[in-house]
């Protein structure tokens, strides 16, 4: 028999709509509720995506027993506090990227879900596309030999506007958290490890986010990631994964990828393409409502440590270019 999971969503925009509209294509789940500080704003959205009730009120909401797991989309420096509020009220939480500002916030929020043993999970979805757990594979079963060399981009011209989210310094913006973190924790993903060096540029404009950014990571044996990301200008998005025996694009855009090509030296092309059902987000839905009916409070492929350990490498960028958000300490330079 299969179990009918109740989600509530907080924060009623853009990214939360992608999300309920693959919500709504699922048979195991069901949209019980939404949140939104504007009751007009989070009514509009609810009848938009079919969902049964809008709260402003986050207590009334949290305390809705038609609740059971949460997809928590606000900016960046809101994610901490409401995955809180979610997890001490046994709300299992499936939080955007990145979950957390730091990994200071990033450990304090785990430790909180293993507190009240309740499921958390950063909602990175590229991991848990079937195009990037085919090239993962194909990476694993020595299809290209050794891999040696990763490069990936991210990069959208966002209008420029100060008080808007992407510009804003105490909202968190900028290139790095929006969208450097795609190529990034992609790349460790397919290698199967985290980067023992980082050496990384910014362009950090008038109101003091970074607009534009490249980091070039060593992993062991010499491995290679190549991550450049941006909000002030539009690229074709492709992940390219270089080995000693061919290679594999992943065809743009990556991180909602739907087509794969691995060549291997002279051989034919070998090409593997998996139509998205509904958006992309649906898979890692699923995958919460897996870990939910096995009773697990953590996922393997986006794990608490895999959050920590891409959270640690975010910070070692901005300690390097001495960024830091209004909001928090920033670290010395060169720890973690």
């Amino acid at each position: 028999m299969t179990t009918t999971y109740q989600w509530g969503i907080i924060a009623p925009g853009r990214i939360s709509g992608e999300m309920a509209t693959a919500l709504n294509t699922l048979g195991n789940a069901n949209i019980a509720a939404v949140y939104g500080r504007n009751l007009a704003k989070a009514n509009t959205f609810a009848k938009a995506h079919n969902i049964d009730i809008a709260y402003d009120d986050i207590d009334a909401f949290l305390a809705d027993d038609n609740i059971d797991v949460v997809y928590i989309a606000p900016p960046h420096p809101l994610h901490k506090p409401f995955a809180i509020k979610c997890l001490q009220a046994k709300k299992a939480v499936l939080c955007e990227k990145p979950m957390t500002i730091n990994a200071k916030e990033t450990r304090e929020l785990v430790a909180v879900a293993k507190e009240n043993n309740t499921f958390l999970m950063e909602a990175v979805w590229t991991r848990f596309l079937p195009t990037i757990i085919q090239v993962k594979k194909w990476i694993d079963d020595g299809k290209i030999g050794k891999p040696r060399m990763m490069q990936g981009t991210f990069t959208f011209k966002s209008e420029f506007n100060p008080d808007g989210r992407t510009f804003n310094l105490e909202l968190a913006g900028g290139g790095l958290l929006d969208v450097g973190i795609y190529p990034i924790q992609t790349g460790c993903y397919l290698y199967g490890e985290h980067p023992i060096a980082t050496a990384s540029q910014a362009f950090i404009g008038p109101t003091g986010v970074d607009e534009q950014g490249a980091a070039i990571f060593t992993f062991s044996d010499g491995k290679m990631l190549l991550a450049s990301f941006g909000i002030n200008c539009d690229a074709q998005h492709p992940f390219m994964v270089y080995g000693d025996e061919g290679y594999i694009e992943v065809c743009h855009p990556f991180y909602g990828a739907e087509k794969a090509i691995l060549h291997q030296n002279e051989q034919t092309p070998v090409v593997f393409e998996s139509k998205l059902p509904c958006n992309g987000f649906e898979y890692e839905a699923q995958a919460v409502m897996q870990c939910l009916n096995e009773n697990k409070i953590e996922h393997k492929i986006m794990s608490h440590d895999e959050s920590i350990a891409i959270a640690e490498i975010l910070d070692t960028i901005r300690n390097q270019w001495g960024l830091k958000y209004p909001m928090e300490d920033l670290k010395v330079p060169g720890t973690v």
